[in-house]
């Protein structure tokens, strides 16, 4: 019974160090850029990502169609873990998301966990959060191809 309502669990490789992927999705002003879904910030704690802390988004399928909500960080080990409570209208998960080195780069793991009454859809949310998650790992890649290797902005690559 448990592997049904297990976490949704997406995966890839970047060529980026932790530091530079952690420096990303530790700064949700990046979020529009790179997460399925995400519209806008609507303001960080200053203290994000330390536990406590928080941001305010709005998060829908088009700008204009969207909740606003906010989440609360619940754990943070940079340049390797980031721990997350997301709020988005009724729809409340965890999410992790694992920074780990590998040959290429880093290995990135986002899990997202429905809790509270959606926990109970779990079976029926995972492809739906697979495909959401695994898009954010793509557009998440391309946007440090964007970057140098120490996670700002690069100066172009013509």
């Amino acid at each position: 019974m448990a592997g049904l309502f297990a976490p949704s669990e997406a995966r890839t490789e970047v060529e980026a160090s932790p530091e530079a992927v952690y420096r990303v999705i530790s700064d949700p002003t990046t979020y529009p850029d790179w997460l399925v879904g995400a519209q806008r910030i609507r303001g960080v704690d200053p203290e994000f990502p330390k536990p406590g802390s928080s941001f305010d988004h709005s998060v829908g399928p088009a700008d204009g169609v969207t909740v606003d909500d906010s989440t609360e960080a619940i754990d943070a080990d940079p340049p390797h873990r980031l721990g997350l409570h997301v709020r988005a209208g009724i729809f409340h998960a965890n999410v992790e998301i694992l920074v780990l080195p590998s040959p290429k780069g880093s290995e990135i793991r986002f899990s997202e966990k429905p809790t509270g009454p959606a926990a109970a859809l779990t079976p029926v949310l995972r492809p739906v959060l697979h495909a959401r998650n695994a898009g954010s790992l793509r557009r998440l890649s391309a946007y440090l191809e964007e970057r140098d290797g120490n996670g700002t902005t690069g100066t172009g690559g013509s």
